[in-house]
């Protein structure tokens, strides 16, 4: 386990799990036997095996993220710029994408652009995380490119992983 660090977490129902982080993924240790038998419905329903690539220039949108659906045994994937995630969605093959809209170049609209462009990333489903979920105009705007949905900014992390099971068809 060279090069790994455990982090202490809380569950959904504040029991302590440990996470290994590790090459910018949160793997889960144990974390289906700790939260199924707490009773927490939401918990026992979202457990699966998922891939979830997060795309977001911010530090802290990628960590809370992370620590969110990794709670729920989701293994996720971060990078911090569009080239960077068009790499590791070409690499690792996630079951989705979360997507910031704006970002430094390349932006959310080129990125998704690239990712379309390409035979093995173009049918990842992607979700838009963007601030301007607000603006009427620019919703429209961004549900018209064939994403799967959009998450406002700021989020509930609570609701993260029923948000975008429910966005991705995902039995939740």
């Amino acid at each position: 386990m060279a090069g790994q660090q455990p982090v202490e977490a809380t569950s959904v129902e504040s029991a302590p799990a440990i996470l290994v982080v590790d090459d910018n993924r949160v793997k889960r240790l144990a974390l289906r036997a700790m939260l199924t038998p707490l009773g927490h419905r939401a918990a026992a329903e979202l457990m699966c095996e998922r891939r979830i690539l997060v795309i977001d220039d911010s530090r802290v949108i990628r960590q809370v993220t992370e620590m969110v659906l990794g709670q729920y045994g989701w293994e996720v994937l971060s990078a911090e710029s569009g080239r960077e995630g068009v790499a590791l969605a070409a690499r690792d093959r996630p079951d989705a994408i979360l997507l910031d809209v704006i970002m430094p170049d390349p932006d959310g609209l080129a990125t998704l652009v690239e990712l379309r462009k390409r035979p093995e990333t173009s049918h990842i489903p992607v979700v838009f995380l963007t601030a301007q979920a607000d603006n009427v105009r620019e919703s429209r705007k961004l549900s018209t490119l064939g994403v799967s949905g959009l998450i406002a900014k700021p989020f509930a992390p609570r609701e993260l992983a029923r948000t975008v099971g429910a966005l991705l068809g995902w039995s939740t």
